[in-house]
């Protein structure tokens, strides 16, 4: 086969998938209004930090950063819901709450599971000294157990393994990352996948090791450490009309729901054997009618952290937790 003839059937086949790109894109769109719906989270989540491996650069952000001594320091950890606080929201309600002036910093990321929120506390916890330490999370931890095959890492391991490994296939690991075609290939995978609850008991080991861990190290800077399971929409009634349209994730919404309570089981023994608090948010928007969610895990307005503030500012009050 002369060099003509290859060269000709790379373009053929460099046409081809162009094509069906073209028309994965166009379908996505006239579907989801957005030809790059579900996109943007897998890029973010490649910026590269050290030791986090992705996420904000904590070192230049800490910088200017000053302890409010006569205040309260209130440090935030967790995914992509708890990046999404409003910082104003907190400090009102806290700074209302103590009759203190409240100084916040948010070290929550998209993607981030309870490992890499450990791995923030033991960097830079001592730099912040925190008064109170605020984790929602745990949604990253249940549900990219049933995306990723090692236990202990997070659902962009194996992109960052293949591209620092065999370096020579990032070109086509970006082509893959941006594609639509692809990635519709990989969805369509998942719904047709068997999930079993048993299968991802050792995922959920790991995120209660790092609660463990997070909950000693809290004591260790002498901070108070509240540990809030994140809400999930599988467990809300009822649902919003808007709310009932989310079906992307039905496919696993039961399994989800199963490791959601086995995680609870878990995160109360926890409790109960160090020194830390616990709120179970599967509930908190039980009997409420209106839109809390825009899919599974995050909020449509500020409703959904108004509730997650006011439950934390009665554990203060039953708890009788002072500064």
């Amino acid at each position: 086969m002369n060099t003509k003839v290859i060269l000709i059937n790379i373009v053929i086949v460099v046409c081809v998938f162009a094509c069906l790109e073209i028309l994965t894109r166009f379908a996505i769109f006239l579907y989801k209004g957005d030809s790059t719906a579900g996109m943007v989270g897998r890029s973010a989540n490649l910026l590269y930090q050290p030791f986090l491996m992705f996420g904000e650069n904590h070192d230049f952000n800490l910088k200017n950063y000053e302890q409010n001594k006569k205040g309260l320091n209130v440090l935030i950890l967790g995914g992509s819901t708890a990046e999404s606080f409003p910082d104003k929201l907190i400090k009102d309600k806290l700074s209302k709450h103590f009759n203190k002036e409240v100084n916040l910093y948010n070290s929550a990321f998209s993607g981030h599971n309870a490992r890499q929120e450990l791995i923030f506390l033991a960097l830079w916890g001592n730099t912040i000294k925190p008064d109170l330490i605020i984790s929602l999370d745990g949604a990253n931890d249940i549900v990219h157990s049933l995306r990723i095959n090692r236990v202990g890492t997070f659902f962009t391991n194996d992109t960052y393994d293949i591209v620092l490994t065999k370096p020579y296939l990032g070109p086509i690991i970006y082509i893959m990352q941006k594609s639509q075609f692809y990635n519709s290939i990989l969805r369509v995978m998942a719904r047709a996948k068997t999930f079993e609850s048993a299968d991802y008991s050792a995922h959920i080991k790991i995120y209660i090791d790092a609660q463990r861990n997070l909950s000693l190290l809290s004591q260790t800077l002498k901070s108070k450490h509240i540990s809030i399971l994140q809400p999930y929409l599988g467990f809300k009634k009822p649902k919003h009309e808007e709310e009932k349209k989310f079906t992307h994730y039905d496919f696993r919404n039961e399994v989800v729901k199963n490791l959601y309570n086995y995680t609870h089981e878990e995160l109360l023994k926890l409790h109960n054997e160090t020194d830390s608090y616990y709120l179970d948010g599967r509930f908190f928007y039980s009997n409420n009618k209106n839109r809390i969610f825009t899919d599974d895990v995050h909020f449509f307005k500020n409703e959904g952290y108004e509730i997650i503030l006011n439950q934390v500012i009665n554990l203060l009050i039953s708890e009788n937790i002072k500064f």
